[in-house]
């Protein structure tokens, strides 16, 4: 069921945000070390473009929640569904309302750490998704159990 969906998206979308904060904090620790790209003109040319990489992800990670996102509604759209899916569908919408602020909090307390602010900071676009996930999950949540109600069909009924 396409609600169900957005539960999995809520925690793998907490998971990713995690490694990519963590996996930055390490890369900027590891690209402080000047002995290590000073070796050659190709360590420096790695360290630039795998900085390009971090520089990036802040964006990779809002491209990550909408193409989530549109999966689940074009699969809304073409799943045939009954009307007692809705009933579990406003069930599992209550709990992502219970689940995703949990995610959230855990995920402002993690970036509040002083050694991780620093880096977390610089990712403006994805801590403000991960602050307002609850609301926009259970905003999605319903526009997908609208989307669902919409291509409800009778089995055996062409249409």
């Amino acid at each position: 069921m396409a609600s169900l969906d957005n539960l999995y998206i809520v925690i793998s979308l907490f998971a990713v945000a995690i490694a990519i904060v963590i996996g930055t904090f390490v890369w900027n620790n590891v690209a402080s070390v000047d002995e290590v790209f000073e070796a050659n003109s190709h360590t420096q040319t790695i360290k630039g473009n795998t900085q390009g990489f971090f520089n990036s992800l802040d964006f990779v990670f809002v491209l990550l929640y909408f193409a989530y996102h549109l999966g689940i509604l074009v699969l809304a759209f073409f799943l045939r569904t009954h009307p007692i899916i809705y009933v579990a569908g406003f069930l599992l919408i209550v709990i992502i309302a219970l689940i995703s602020p949990v995610l959230s909090n855990t995920y402002e307390t993690f970036i509040g750490n002083e050694d991780i602010a620093t880096t977390a900071n610089g990712f403006t676009a994805m801590n403000w998704i991960m602050a307002n996930l609850p609301m926009l999950e259970v905003i999605l949540g319903f526009v997908t159990i609208i989307i669902l109600a919409g291509m409800a069909r009778q089995e055996g009924v062409i249409g």
